[in-house]
């Protein structure tokens, strides 16, 4: 999954965990520069079509992050 940082900054991450309201993510390539409260965004699926989705960094722990989608 390929999120997009306000300042266009592109972030690879796998999916651990997803739920109906956030996930939590791994950084796959370098470690970005996240922050609590970063919004970040991404396209997903959802019901068939894709989507644009927003989300807000809610967590940062040394295996990777928790997001919410907006």
């Amino acid at each position: 999954m390929t999120l997009i940082a306000d300042d266009n900054s592109q972030i690879l991450c796998s999916c651990r965990n997803i739920s109906s309201t956030g996930a939590f993510l791994s950084v796959v390539d370098s470690e970005p520069a996240l922050y609590v409260g970063m919004s970040l965004q991404t396209k997903m699926l959802k019901k068939g079509q894709l989507t644009n989705v927003r989300l807000i960094v809610e967590r940062i722990q040394t295996d990777g992050f928790g997001v919410r989608f907006v």
